[in-house]
């Protein structure tokens, strides 16, 4: 996560320097407070944040808003970035979704550990996916939508693909997300 703070900032930073008049680093906020298609990707994000509950957290975190988002803006956004020919920018996301990748790796290793370790609790972590699922489908398609580009895929397209990727980890883990 380190990693892709500072990749981050340092990228955000060379445009601001390249590009002055196009407002990076200087509108962000109100982009991500107001902005309609933000809204459910921020709301879920400060909801995973004040989930105090551990189990719950997890679920929040790892389950939900970490692989969705990766899948928003590390594997789909990098797809419309190399449509545009923002190919620096494609090889950032791609790169850092090797890390996410890792990430995902350590999620699967515990969920199987915690279901090896009593079954019922994946019946536990369903419970608790099932709270969220609604959340994740907004999430899903407000991302679909933020990322769209008239070269690249239509958002229709990439939600469907961004559920599809998800709802697919999740049944390898014996969970499943309800229809959004």
């Amino acid at each position: 996560q380190l990693r892709r703070v500072q990749l981050l900032a340092y990228r955000t930073t060379q445009l601001k320097l390249t590009h002055p008049s196009r407002g990076f680093a200087t509108g962000e906020k109100a982009t991500w407070t107001e902005d309609p298609d933000w809204q459910p990707i921020r709301a879920a994000f400060e909801w995973t944040l004040v989930e105090f509950d551990w189990d719950r957290a997890f679920v929040a975190s790892n389950l939900v808003t970490k692989p969705i988002a990766d899948q928003i803006f590390l594997v789909h956004l990098a797809h419309q970035l190399g449509k545009v020919d923002a190919r620096l920018d494609e090889l950032i996301t791609d790169n850092l979704y090797h890390d996410a990748r890792r990430s995902r790796r350590w999620t699967t290793a515990l969920v199987t550990f915690l279901a090896e370790a009593n079954p019922a609790n994946i019946d536990v972590l369903q419970g608790h996916l099932d709270s969220w699922t609604e959340s994740a489908h907004a999430m899903i398609q407000a991302g679909a939508r933020v990322i769209e580009t008239p070269s690249g895929d239509n958002a229709g397209t990439t939600a469907a693909a961004i559920r599809g990727a998800w709802t697919s980890w999740l049944a390898e883990l014996g969970l499943s997300a309800k229809s959004g």
